[in-house]
């Protein structure tokens, strides 16, 4: 459904030669933003159908053909762009999402969607970084502890530390 209503305003988007600037904005607006949430869901869909085991190479799947979509996008866009016009573009985006939406009404007709209690539970996934805590209301204010107190040296036997001390390494003239 999200595609095929993506499809429609891309093709609109394509046709809308003779429309204002504002509306036109506005119509690829909505199609590049309908666009960019696909592949959030394709996510949450692969998560929610792949064992929990398998996850971590069903996202590696995923993030490449990713990859190669904004390898060979922009080449062919840009290739129907010089061939037919500039607003081959969108004609291209339609038919993309038209083929998408084709297929995932193909497999939805194959397979039963997943009820709820099958499905995942939605993990929030927060950025972790130093810089991210120090702002997060929700922490707790710790003491600051020197750097020399959280590093402590490894326990060497004394042979191995009269050896390393004894030891100089060789250095080269080139």
């Amino acid at each position: 459904m999200i595609a095929a209503v993506a499809g429609v305003a891309a093709l609109l988007v394509g046709m809308g030669h003779g429309w204002g600037y504002g509306l036109r904005v506005l119509m690829l607006a909505t199609v590049m933003s309908i666009i960019a949430s696909i592949y959030s869901i394709a996510v949450a869909i692969t998560n929610d159908l792949v064992e929990p085991e398998r996850r971590v190479a069903a996202s590696a799947a995923l993030m490449l053909s990713y990859g190669m979509g904004s390898v060979i996008g922009p080449l062919g866009g840009s290739w129907l762009m010089q061939a037919i016009a500039p607003s081959a573009l969108f004609y291209g985006y339609a038919l993309l999402l038209f083929g998408l939406g084709g297929y995932t009404f193909y497999r939805r007709l194959q397979h039963t969607p997943i009820t709820v209690e099958e499905q995942a539970d939605f993990v929030v996934a927060v950025p972790e970084s130093q810089v991210a805590s120090e702002f997060d209301p929700r922490s707790q204010d710790s003491d600051d502890i020197p750097i020399e107190d959280l590093i402590r040296e490894p326990d060497i036997p004394t042979s191995q530390s009269q050896d390393l001390e004894n030891h100089k390494p060789e250095v080269s003239g080139d």
